[in-house]
């Protein structure tokens, strides 16, 4: 399978890996993939971003837990590194995304912000909130029905970008590749 035919997702920190992935190819000169699809995502390791206190019903980490979890992943390596922080680092170049979060998620920030670089870069960046209080709800979606909606949506995304990239053909390709 082309690479522009291929659409990254991840949720929550998995998310952030997306993000990495996607900064490292470019890093790299690779051909980027067709697409991201990024479900809550957890970018924000440097805690910088505010975190909304009274979303703290939605399950994610204390910020103690969180700064952990950060530690434990970066295993030293600097935070502030762009390939680990999408937030400050140059997105030009990067695929079209699909941003997905729930309005009373306690990281709702860091979903906005990358909507907001992401454009800022000439990314075509799609921010979608649901009105939920939820993080990674998506996850839910056998028996929540916005969970089942977001589902739906991310499909037809990734459904319409396949989609436009085989028709593009071999064209597409190149004018990927030359950019890099």
């Amino acid at each position: 399978m082309p690479p522009e035919e291929l659409v990254l997702a991840g949720d929550s920190s998995g998310a952030g890996l997306v993000m990495s992935l996607l900064l490292t190819l470019k890093q790299e000169h690779v051909e980027m993939p067709g697409a991201a699809v990024l479900f809550c995502p957890w970018l924000d390791l440097g805690q910088r971003l505010p975190v909304d206190s009274h979303t703290r019903m939605a399950a994610v980490p204390s910020s103690d837990e969180a700064r952990l979890c950060a530690h434990a992943y970066l295993a030293d390596h600097p935070v502030n590194d762009p390939i680990v922080d999408p937030l400050s680092a140059d997105l030009t170049g990067l695929p079209p995304m699909l941003i997905q979060a729930a309005t009373g998620d306690a990281r709702i920030a860091d979903a906005k912000a990358l909507a907001i670089r992401a454009r800022e870069y000439g990314v075509d960046a799609r921010l979608e909130l649901f009105p939920l209080d939820a993080h990674a709800f998506q996850l839910f979606w056998s028996f929540l029905p916005e969970a089942a909606d977001a589902i739906d949506i991310a499909g037809s995304y990734i459904h319409e970008k396949q989609s436009a990239s085989v028709k593009s053909g071999p064209q597409r390709a190149s004018a990927s590749s030359r950019a890099h």
